[in-house]
């Protein structure tokens, strides 16, 4: 069973096991070949708690659970990234 907040199932929706293929393509369109290691880090840190918040409705608890990292460092990333919910 898939659960979806819209009434499309998009690849956000579908587990990672079923879209691994996938993200792995998606490092080579955002993280160019010859990027300084650190830069492409934060890259997909920013990229991975963007998709985190995505999924849990932007409930910042439940997509740093998610993500395997306490809330308080949650909103440190989410300064840092200058992301807003």
């Amino acid at each position: 069973m898939v659960l979806c907040s819209d009434n499309i199932i998009t690849t956000q929706d579908l587990p990672e096991e079923l879209i691994g293929a996938e993200a792995e393509l998606d490092v080579d369109r955002f993280v160019p070949l010859g990027m300084p290691l650190p830069k492409a880090m934060e890259r997909i840190e920013e990229s991975l708690i963007r998709r985190a918040l995505s999924r849990c409705n932007n409930v910042q608890a439940h997509a740093a659970n998610m993500l395997g990292i306490t809330k308080s460092l949650m909103q440190h990333k989410l300064k840092k990234y200058n992301i807003r919910i």
